[in-house]
């Protein structure tokens, strides 16, 4: 087997959670920063600082996987022409200009002047633009990058506020935390619509024709990445409207209840991405198989 072909998800799939990470976290800490308490405005900017770290590498690897690529072994990375090769393709320079953003968003994320707030928000825009650039959104038109961008800032502002939803349910501060999950699910009926509406209507025109759902391998998955999403909102229901309320009549409980919540949503997180990251870097879309 290529090594390409097994590193390739991978490197997707940490794309994704940094991604996530980074922008996802900075929704998280626009919306909620006037109510969050210091020692969470600080993890927010770590995790953010963190995940910005790993997308710089992520990134800096996604480049010379393209050398490896192009000459079809591990070595190739080392070879000069295979790596101007890389830095002439569109792919290429994308990885590299996301690196260079989540570079800034590191420099700039503890700043506390306007400029440090413009320069992170234009960061996080570019690093969201990216997915649109390149992959498969960029061989079906703009209305699917424009519906892919819609899709990513829903899953970002949702995905994103688990690290620090979790993070704050370890807090002793019950109003804090109830005050702040409230204002979540209330937000998130916005972008959860958002989400949905645009994911669907993506996900229509990737597959060119319904019947290509059950017909071939990527709709196959994308059949599996939809089920497990739709369990992810039924949990969100369940927070929203049962262990959400329960923390003003039992916060001990009912936080609890909305911890081991969100950790079962991360994990099933990973396994969406994971099957995201093989459907963007494995499978052919069914017009072309």
């Amino acid at each position: 087997m290529d090594i390409w072909t097994l590193l390739n998800p991978i490197l997707k799939l940490s794309f994704y959670l940094s991604v996530v990470g980074t922008v996802g976290t900075a929704l998280f800490f626009f919306h909620f920063k006037k109510i969050l308490e210091k020692q969470n405005l600080e993890f927010c900017k770590n995790l953010m600082f963190f995940s910005s770290g790993i997308g710089i590498i992520i990134c800096l690897l996604f480049f010379i996987s393209l050398a490896g690529n192009f000459g079809g072994s591990f070595t190739s990375i080392f070879n000069i022409m295979f790596l101007k090769l890389a830095f002439k393709t569109t792919v290429g320079q994308v990885a590299l200009l996301t690196a260079f953003a989540h570079a800034v968003v590191c420099i700039v994320i503890f700043g506390v002047n306007l400029f440090a707030k413009v320069i992170l928000v234009l960061c996080t825009t570019g690093i969201i633009l990216s997915f649109a650039i390149v992959g498969h959104s960029s061989t079906k038109g703009y209305l699917a990058q424009f519906l892919l961008l819609i899709h990513l800032i829903g899953i970002s502002y949702w995905i994103g506020s688990f690290i620090p939803l979790r993070q704050l349910c370890k807090s002793s501060n019950y109003n804090t935390i109830s005050n702040v999950a409230h204002k979540f699910g209330v937000y998130a009926l916005f972008y959860l619509g958002l989400l949905i509406i645009s994911g669907i209507t993506y996900s229509l025109i990737m597959l060119g024709d319904i019947s290509n759902i059950f017909s071939t391998s990527y709709g196959l998955v994308l059949f599996m990445k939809f089920i497990l999403v739709n369990i992810l909102l039924l949990i969100g229901a369940l927070n929203k409207f049962k262990y959400v309320p329960m923390i003003k009549t039992d916060p001990k409980n009912g936080v609890n209840k909305l911890y081991f919540s969100i950790n079962f949503e991360i994990f099933l997180t990973i396994i969406v991405f994971s099957l995201t990251s093989l459907l963007t870097t494995s499978f052919m879309l069914p017009m072309y198989n």
